[in-house]
């Protein structure tokens, strides 16, 4: 359901027909019933005039109907829209189903995404943001074709948990702490089935942010400059004022009203697409903290101290979501076009109850946006360790490394993860060491294949090797 994410959208596209089709039939009968009602009433030559409203409609109705014939049609209308409504419910429950059931089925197949050109412009900005002590340079990175590496392993299925998944591997860790609490969490995950998969759906829920990262969005809060209320909160007043004045004289009252009214209106839809693209990072948000209750719910007794930092940056976080639905009803969704989305919108422009909202948003985002950066932080961090146990189950053959203080290196069957049926080798060295070979015969590999182990062994705590000192 997230309409960004090209998997996604490939597999709803795989049901259209099936759906295209049951609508058109259920059009079809709505429409077949309805030429024959009219055949039947309004073609009789004592029913032979105009018809122009629905009461008319509803009396010449009664002959075949009876006296009951307008709370049938609004019966018939009514019972049309719930039948669309459990349909669309079906439907939404259905992939549910569908969605958790591939979490199962298809742990640790080999991943078939396609990504955009402008996915690689933005996945790299929670690692700018969060860069450590000795990141890994861009001529390093691309020369090990880390990108690659990067898709094979990103079983992640929200922003936070791919862009943390790629500061981890452009950020080796120089802490054994840190990778010794990572480990753990990722075999906790591994042996806790049923917990791994509730997480994994949850952050599907939480999704993709689409073209740009949240912290794009964030950077430019500044941009936004300092936002006041007390124009919106004016035009309130006016409004009121001008009710006041229509008691004592109508028509003053309801021209003053009209003039307020279109003054709203029309500099609604300015301000409007001013705070358009901020919606966006406000609705990312929204889902970060709609998510957490239920995320709570499967805490881990290895995760104590990151559940108790969300929970303090939730509450910090209380007054922006408190009434967020004015801004985001129909932002979420993607704009559904429902009648009371429609009214709504009318009750926006007209008293400007969006923009009020918004604003206060801004301040509270601004104010908090370490609450926010932890969220993204840890959430970011348990998908990424639930998204390397699953790599595991992906590769052939891997090992966890073991540390030592010596000045060494010994890999033992290490292989390349790109290669599809790659030789592997074993060596082991504690000073500069001569490689020869005639040309294409894998001196090349062999390096970038030491290398990338080396990488991985100090980011993801995982190596396709049988055994990795380092």
């Amino acid at each position: 359901w997230n309409l960004e994410d090209d998997e996604v959208i490939a597999r709803q596209l795989k049901y259209e027909f099936k759906d295209t089709l049951f609508s058109m039939i259920i059009g079809w009968a709505i429409n077949s019933a309805m030429i024959l009602m009219a055949a039947a009433t309004f073609f009789q030559p004592q029913n032979a005039k105009q018809v122009d409203d629905l009461a008319t409609a509803g009396k010449m109705l009664t002959p075949l109907l009876g006296n009951a014939a307008s709370v049938i049609f609004a019966a018939a209308l009514l019972g049309i829209l719930i039948l669309l409504f459990l349909k669309g419910l079906y439907d939404y429950r259905q992939e549910q189903k569908r969605f958790r059931k591939r979490l199962h089925t298809d742990y640790g197949k080999k991943l078939e995404r396609e990504y955009r050109p402008e996915w690689f412009t933005h996945i790299c900005r929670y690692s700018d943001k969060h860069a450590g002590e000795f990141p890994i340079d861009e001529i390093t990175w691309c020369d090990l074709n880390m990108d690659e590496v990067f898709k094979q392993m990103n079983y992640t299925y929200s922003s936070a948990g791919e862009e943390y998944l790629y500061y981890l591997l452009r950020n080796p860790q120089l802490e054994e702490t840190y990778l010794v609490h990572m480990e753990e969490v990722i075999r906790y995950f591994d042996t806790h089935m049923e917990e791994r998969e509730e997480l994994q759906f949850i952050f599907s829920k939480l999704g993709k942010i689409g073209k740009f990262s949240i912290y794009d969005y964030l950077d430019y809060l500044d941009d936004l400059g300092e936002r006041s209320n007390r124009k919106h909160y004016l035009a309130l007043l006016l409004m009121l004022i001008s009710i006041g004045i229509m008691v004592v004289n109508f028509s003053v009252g309801i021209l003053a009203l009209l003039a307020v009214v279109i003054y709203n209106n029309v500099t609604y839809f300015g301000m409007k697409k001013e705070i358009e693209p901020y919606i966006t990072s406000f609705a990312y948000i929204f889902r970060l903290l709609n998510i957490y209750p239920e995320f709570k719910k499967h805490r881990a007794e290895c995760l104590g101290e990151e559940f108790e930092e969300m929970e303090l940056a939730f509450r910090q976080m209380d007054r922006f979501q408190r009434g967020s639905g004015i801004v985001m009803s129909g932002t979420r969704a993607g704009g559904s076009g429902s009648p009371l989305d429609m009214l709504m919108d009318f009750f926006r422009m007209g008293f400007h109850i969006d923009l009020i909202k918004f604003n206060q948003m801004l301040g509270e985002v601004r104010r908090h946006l370490d609450a926010v950066d932890t969220f993204l932080t840890h959430y970011g961090y348990i998908e990424s360790c639930i998204a390397i146990g699953e790599y595991r189950a992906y590769l052939v053959d891997f090992c966890v490394p073991s540390f030592h203080e010596e000045r060494r290196i010994r890999m033992v069957d290490g292989y390349h993860p790109m290669l599809t049926d790659p030789v592997r080798n074993t060596f082991e060295t504690g000073k500069g060491m001569l490689i020869t070979g005639s040309n294409a015969s894998g001196k090349s590999t062999f390096l970038k294949t030491v290398a990338i182990n080396a990488l991985l062994a100090q980011s993801i705590h995982t190596c396709l090797a049988g055994d990795v000192p380092s």
